[in-house]
C-alpha cells in the first residue's frame, strides 16, 4: 500500500526488480506470491460508486502479508459521503473508533498490519 501519486516509480521498481526474484526464492520453497497493486484494481465506474476504499480494504483482508511504502503524502482522506455502505461493513471501526477523516492509506495500515484500535492485535495468519 502507498498513495497512488507519489510512489509510482518505487512501485514499478518493486514489481520489476524485486518481485521476480522473490517469486523464484518462494517457488524453491514450495510457496507462491500474488502481488496486489491497486493502481490496476479500481475501475472508473467503481470509483464513481464510492467503492475505492472498500475495494482496497477488502484486498488487504484477503492478504496474508501486508507491505506498505510510505512517502511524503498522507493520502486521500474521504468524507463519509465519499464512502460506500460496503466500506463500513468491511471496516466498522471507521466510525466506531473515530477513523473518519484519516487517509485510506492509514486505514490500510491499521487494517492489514496493526489491526483496529488500541487493544487490537494483528489477526492470526493462515
Amino acid at each position: 500500500s502507498s498513495t497512488f501519486v507519489d510512489m509510482s516509480k518505487e512501485r514499478d521498481v518493486v514489481i520489476k526488480q524485486y518481485v521476480p526474484r522473490l517469486r523464484r526464492v518462494l517457488l524453491e520453497r514450495g510457496l507462491s506470491l500474488a502481488v496486489v497493486d491497486m493502481r490496476w484494481g479500481v475501475t472508473e465506474d467503481q470509483s464513481k460508486q464510492n467503492m475505492t476504499a472498500a475495494i482496497c480494504l477488502k484486498e488487504v483482508s484477503r492478504s496474508d502479508y501486508f507491505v506498505t511504502h510510505l512517502g511524503e503524502r498522507y493520502g486521500w482522506c474521504p468524507t463519509e459521503s465519499q464512502l460506500s455502505r460496503e466500506t463500513f461493513q468491511v471496516a466498522p471501526a471507521l466510525k466506531s473508533q473515530g477513523y473518519l477523516g484519516r487517509s485510506v492509506t492509514e486505514w490500510e495500515i491499521r487494517h492489514g498490519a496493526l489491526g483496529w484500535g488500541d487493544g487490537s492485535v494483528p489477526r492470526p495468519r493462515r
